[in-house]
């Protein structure tokens, strides 16, 4: 599952978890946060192709929305929806 987790090391704490599990649960919250940030924009499809689409477009939205934050940090500064300003413009 893990090339830094080959051995299968139980972590000493109350649960007893294996030290992959510990890790995993860790590192976990980017994902998370991805999750909520993107749900907001997201479509109401019961189709899965459909919500496997927009779900990679919404994902690659916002890892532009990201790219372009680091590459223009005054952009909009003092704006408090600059994600939505910047979606409708990469929709135009």
């Amino acid at each position: 599952m893990s090339m830094l987790h080959r051995d299968g090391i139980i972590c000493g704490q109350e649960h007893q978890n294996p030290e992959i599990i510990l890790h995993c649960n860790a590192t976990k919250g980017g994902m998370d946060n991805m999750d909520k940030l993107v749900t907001g924009y997201s479509q109401k499809i019961l189709h899965w192709p459909l919500v496997i689409f927009f779900n990679i477009l919404n994902i690659s939205a916002y890892s532009a929305f990201v790219i372009w934050m680091a590459l223009y940090p005054d952009w909009y500064r003092g704006k408090l929806r600059r994600r939505w300003l910047f979606l409708e413009e990469l929709g135009k």
